[in-house]
């Protein structure tokens, strides 16, 4: 197995950024997310459930379903994405429900920042997807769980700080692989004496509310300390060093590739937290939201099909990540590729 590279831009954000660190529990009904915090509120539509092999809305008969029950899928995901029925009924691997916010981003990215030969192309094309990938951005859709400024998130400026880096994968044959879904800290690296960004957080789930659980020291600790800003020396006094992350990032990623039908490839991704997956400049996968582990999948004979691909065209896929809370970050993708063009941040 080899080790191959995808082009990446990172932006990190200061603590307290405008729809970073927002907690639904802070606010109940109020709160902005597919799954409201202290109330019986069940978006059904953003759910994530399986049929077998696959993920589906979850389509509960309108009721909210006690652990254990099954109809028509398993809810619940947790390090997968593919366990067995068997497994899935184990409380310990299938501890939580997983609510995404769907919708919060256009179908269509946008490509007004680009310049130059970056606009090639009719708009809404492939050309203009493929001439524009390092250019493009989502834009908010609906404004929910925090988003109605996404676009900021995955643009330069606005207090952000830009790293233009690359994501490796281990590669086998056509397949690229990159799994962090335990612990995506990619910034931690670029941690330094400004404060303002890198390392913030000691990974204690610590909302404005009063929580009542096991690390309540901890967090009293730290928002007495500046929530939710950790300094070296307060992390130094209380022991959690393997805690210390930096949590209030960005992801964007691109790449171009060969459709060939004979792969039969089928693209996979977990996210925790928001993941929003474009092929061709359009939404394919959707995972919005604060939310614990969730998956997708992509055939991609099924899509082009569905596009009308010749084997041997040439398309892009960009993917949006954005690690938004401080009690978490995980990443997984497998992509079935052709060929992967080469980067213009390093030697691939």
């Amino acid at each position: 197995m080899e080790l191959d590279v995808m082009d990446v831009i990172y932006r990190d954000f200061p603590v307290q950024y405008s729809g970073f660190e927002e907690f639904d529990i802070d606010l109940g009904l109020a709160g902005q997310c597919a799954k409201h915090e202290g109330s019986s509120i069940n978006t059904l539509s953003n759910q994530i459930c399986f049929s077998g092999t696959d993920y589906i809305t979850c389509d509960m008969g309108g009721s909210e379903l006690e652990w254990g029950e099954d109809r028509n899928g398993i809810r619940g995901f947790s390090i997968g994405p593919d366990k067995t029925i068997e497994v899935t009924k184990t409380m310990g691997d299938w501890s939580n429900k997983v609510w995404v916010t769907k919708g919060m981003v256009k179908y269509r990215l946008d490509y007004s920042q680009c310049t130059g030969e970056e606009k090639a192309g009719t708009p809404g094309s492939v050309e203009q997807a493929i001439a524009g990938r390092y250019c493009a951005r989502p834009l908010p859709n609906n404004g929910n769980c925090y988003g109605a400024d996404l676009q900021d998130w995955f643009t330069d400026g606005n207090h952000t700080k830009t790293i233009y880096a690359l994501l490796s994968f281990n590669k086998n044959n056509s397949l690229y692989e990159m799994n962090a879904i335990n612990g995506f800290f990619p910034l931690d690296e670029y941690h330094g004496s400004d404060l303002t960004y890198g390392k913030q957080s000691v990974s204690v789930w610590c909302p404005r509310v009063e929580p009542s659980y096991g690390w309540l020291a901890d967090c009293v600790a730290w928002r007495s300390n500046g929530h939710p800003l950790a300094t070296e020396a307060f992390v130094n006094s209380r022991s959690l060093q393997s805690k210390w992350h930096n949590y209030h990032f960005t992801m964007a990623g691109t790449g171009t590739f060969k459709y060939s039908s004979t792969n039969n490839d089928v693209f996979e991704f977990v996210s925790n937290d928001d993941l929003w997956v474009f092929i061709d400049g359009n939404l394919v996968v959707d995972l919005g939201g604060t939310h614990t582990p969730a998956p997708a999948k992509i055939n991609i004979n099924a899509h082009a099909l569905s596009e009308g691909w010749e084997d041997g065209s040439e398309h892009v896929i960009n993917f949006f990540y954005a690690n938004r809370q401080t009690d978490g970050s995980g990443l997984r993708i497998r992509i079935g590729l052709s060929s992967l063009s080469p980067s213009r941040f390093g030697c691939n």
